[in-house]
C-alpha cells in the first residue's frame, strides 16, 4: 500500500464520511475517509488551516464533514497529515479491519 493512501478495510463499502471544503458549487474532499463521523470532525480545523496556507482565497470558503455512500476515494490531503504525523492514515475505529 503506497504511503499515502489510507489503511482501508471493507468497511469503506458503507457510508463513510470526509472533512470537505466547499466554494459555491465546487466540492472537494480534504481527508478521509472515516468510519465514525467524530474522526472527521476532529480534523476540520487542521484541514483548513493547512488549506488557507497552500490556497489564501480558501479562507472564504466553507469546511465541514460531509457522508458519501462509500469510503471510496482519498482525501486530497491525506498525504500531507500523514507525513506529518497528524494523522497515521486510520482513526480509533479501525481495530477491526
Amino acid at each position: 500500500m503506497a504511503s499515502d493512501t489510507v489503511k482501508l478495510g471493507n468497511w469503506t463499502d458503507e457510508p463513510c464520511y470526509y472533512v470537505d471544503c466547499i466554494d459555491g458549487k465546487r466540492v472537494a474532499y480534504l481527508v478521509g475517509p472515516f468510519k465514525v463521523h467524530k474522526d472527521a470532525l476532529n480534523m476540520v480545523d487542521g484541514a483548513r488551516n493547512y488549506t488557507v496556507s497552500q490556497f489564501p482565497m480558501a479562507q472564504f470558503y466553507s469546511f465541514g464533514t460531509c457522508k458519501r455512500e462509500n469510503g471510496h476515494l482519498d482525501g486530497k490531503f491525506n498525504s500531507h497529515f500523514m507525513a506529518n504525523g497528524t494523522w497515521d492514515g486510520t482513526c480509533d475505529c479501525l481495530s477491526e479491519c
